[in-house]
């Protein structure tokens, strides 16, 4: 999130499908776009795949997304939306994020905002499932009940509009990450665990 000289701040929203956002953050975005804040969307993929249709072909496909996108978020008030296609490094777009939603109903664990979280990205999550595991609240992230858009945005405004808090719990969401998440402890962990289990069977 910036803000530009006449004082109005502009939002870039990033997600990897068509409709990603409209599905699990159009209350905040409606908001935010209302509140006169000038909203962009990114979409890392072309959104030419998962059609049922054996007919379909994956240009035809991308097409139809791609005018459902842009209708579906001129009604939000958001103008610009821009598809980038298929993206391979995509934890180099997932850095240069200023905050991540995980909005979801169901959720096992959280990989999503665990990811955003190593990329040193705050995470402003549902406390379903597993997730309350990954995002600590107040912590490296905030957590929300599901559908509860107000507090959501509420958090997103207060990480957005101060950078210096932002940045502290992207920090910490790192830090956190890593000490209870890397692959390098977790993994001998298991396979201790495991070995236990077997001896006392």
């Amino acid at each position: 999130m910036t803000e530009s000289p006449n004082g109005v701040v502009r939002v870039l929203v990033v997600m990897a499908h068509p409709d990603d956002a409209e599905f699990g953050a159009a209350g905040t975005v409606a908001r935010w776009a209302k509140e006169g804040r000038q909203i962009t969307y990114v979409i890392i993929t072309d959104g030419n795949r998962g059609s049922s249709d054996p007919a379909m072909t994956a240009e035809r496909l991308a097409q139809i997304r791609h005018a459902e996108q842009r209708a579906a978020a001129m009604k939000l008030g958001v103008k610009d939306v821009f598809f980038l296609g298929k993206q391979d490094a995509v934890y180099e777009k997932l850095a240069a994020a200023d905050l991540f939603l995980l909005p979801s109903q169901l959720e096992s664990f959280g990989l999503a905002a665990l990811e955003a979280m190593a990329c040193e990205v705050p995470v402003i999550a549902t406390n379903v499932g597993g997730v309350p595991e990954v995002v600590k609240h107040g912590v490296d992230g905030y957590l929300v009940e599901p559908g509860n858009v107000k507090e959501a945005a509420r958090y997103a405004i207060e990480i957005l509009s101060r950078a210096d808090r932002g940045r502290e719990m992207g920090k910490t969401a790192r830090i956190n990450a890593k000490k209870n998440f890397c692959a390098n402890d977790v993994i001998p962990a298991y396979e201790n665990y495991y070995k236990r289990i077997v001896s006392e069977s």
